[in-house]
């Protein structure tokens, strides 16, 4: 019996340390994990200071180089051409070089919209139209897309005439096509002649319109 004691108590003993051991690793988890998750926030903090005092950082030096910039140029203003007043030109000029790009940008692109947009109107074109091409012949490819959409557009024209005024628009397209690649002045009589048969093709469907014979 003596034995037996002994080894219930050795095995109760064990078992005590090993439910003492379990609960002692399952702190230490849960100790770490706080530690971690407490680090983390620690850590997203620094950085979003770090961000939010690099972006204020930058925010002045930008301001601070409008403002030297602005200095120097008042100073080449104030003062004659020389060595120091060369010098000075070219730092203000590498200064506002990153300032003035985004609006040269702009300015040229707006440049280029009124450019398509008044040649689109010398060709009776909405200013889309004429942005679904490109190259020499854009304006009357877009001219031939828009008589193409007025004529299945309109339903008092007669199927058999916009049946033959869009064979004449596809005679058009191939001289247009060939043109891209001749020499200049080539270039320009074909567009002449692609011009006067597109004038007479809107003549006749105006004349269709009124009812005049065509």
């Amino acid at each position: 019996m003596g034995i037996v004691k002994f080894l219930r108590k050795r095995r109760n003993k064990a078992k005590s340390e090993i439910k003492a051991a379990t609960a002692r690793a399952k702190a230490e988890v849960q100790s770490r994990a706080k530690r971690e998750q407490h680090l983390q926030k620690v850590l997203a903090k620094q950085e979003k200071q770090l961000l939010r005092a690099e972006q204020k950082g930058l925010k002045a030096k930008r301001k601070h180089q409008q403002k030297m910039a602005k200095t120097e140029l008042e100073k080449l203003k104030a003062g004659t051409i020389n060595k120091d007043n060369v010098t000075r030109a070219i730092g203000v000029s590498r200064l506002l070089v990153p300032l003035l790009l985004p609006l040269a940008y702009r300015g040229l692109t707006a440049l280029k919209e009124r450019e398509r947009r008044a040649t689109a109107r010398s060709y009776g074109v909405a200013p889309e139209e004429l942005a679904k091409f490109s190259g020499y012949s854009a304006p009357h490819r877009a001219r031939i897309y828009a008589i193409r959409k007025n004529l299945n557009e309109d339903d008092r024209l007669p199927a058999g005439f916009v049946r033959d005024m869009e064979t004449w628009l596809d005679e058009l397209e191939a001289p247009l096509a060939n043109a891209e690649y001749m020499a200049p002045k080539q270039r320009r009589n074909i567009f002449r002649g692609v011009a006067r048969d597109l004038d007479r093709v809107t003549d006749q469907v105006h004349q269709k319109l009124s009812g005049q014979r065509v």
